[in-house]
């Protein structure tokens, strides 16, 4: 047995340890990056989520419908009492990655969460997109964020076995506009700047994070499914930039960056009371994959979604 087997088994088994159930029962997300959370969105985004154990499924959804509001408040006086803001509230892009992972489990998500669908549609911004800081709800003019929009847009997108309704399908065009005016990374208003330069370099895991790739692939999927058209000159930087990261001998791409790396993180003890500004953990799964230098066999899927759309 190779050692990614080893530690693939080791991060399956932790997940039905009492200690994950109790991890779970303190907060659903934190701490990052070695909590169940992360555990169970590493073997999602590899393709394993048939690996990951159902209890620690009905146990995640147990404790979501606990402890989460399902509303997003934008301002902490209208966090209920006995909720804490940063634990409770959860915010889009982690809805966009719960969606994810549980319908990638076999999950009919919208008869055990009901309402975290109809949440992305509901805290769409004008410009197409949505945004994890509550505060900006109440700008006159709010601006969106590409990281917190994107799994949201994937989710609704992904993961459905039903017909689009109306309401989805002006939700996911919307939501490419806004991208599409972005090309992918760069300001809107000045597209000679770029929002991000890290997001110029592919990252594995991605979580919640986000990267050129990613959008493109949203958007090819989009594109193809509602047999929607676009400028080309507006994926063609991007394009460039893939095909120069592509291994010529695997077809997948090579890795730039590790974006979980350098975080800090909230910690809850097991009364629930959070203390902040502590350096993120990891584990050795999370340690092994995504390597800078490295093709990733995992996204090779998404390259084969670009080149196939722009050939």
């Amino acid at each position: 047995m190779n050692r990614a087997q080893i530690e693939i088994d080791f991060a399956v088994k932790y997940l039905s340890s009492r200690d994950a159930f109790s991890s779970l029962e303190t907060s659903v997300y934190w701490p990052k990056w070695n909590s169940p959370w992360w555990h169970i969105l590493l073997l999602k985004e590899m393709g394993l989520s048939g690996k990951i154990p159902a209890e620690t499924i009905r146990k995640l959804i147990e404790e979501v419908r606990k402890q989460c509001l399902d509303f997003f408040p934008f301002r902490e006086s209208e966090v209920p009492i006995g909720k804490d803001p940063i634990s409770d509230v959860p915010c889009h892009c982690q809805l966009g990655s719960l969606y994810q992972i549980l319908y990638s489990c076999g999950v009919n998500v919208d008869k055990e969460i009901p309402w975290i669908r109809p949440w992305f549609l509901r805290y769409q911004l004008p410009d197409g997109g949505l945004n994890c800081d509550e505060a900006v709800y109440l700008k006159p003019s709010p601006k969106s964020s590409i990281v917190s929009t994107l799994p949201p847009l994937e989710a609704i997108l992904y993961c459905t076995d039903n017909a689009f309704t109306e309401a989805e399908i002006a939700f996911l065009d919307s939501g490419a506009e806004y991208l599409l005016k972005h090309h992918f990374f760069r300001v809107a208003g000045d597209l000679s700047k770029t929002i991000d330069s890290k997001w110029k370099q592919i990252c594995f895991p991605r979580f919640y994070e986000y990267d050129f790739l990613r959008g493109m692939v949203f958007i090819c999927r989009w594109a193809d499914k509602f047999k929607r058209t676009f400028a080309r000159e507006i994926i063609e930087e991007s394009y460039g930039l893939l095909s120069k990261m592509i291994d010529s001998e695997n077809k997948s791409p090579i890795i730039g960056r590790r974006s979980w790396e350098g975080a800090r993180t909230y910690i809850f003890d097991s009364s629930r009371v959070r203390t902040k500004g502590h350096q993120a953990d990891s584990f050795p799964l999370l340690e092994m994959v995504g390597i800078p230098g490295k093709s990733c066999e995992y996204l090779q899927k998404d390259v084969e979604t670009v080149l196939q759309f722009c050939k």
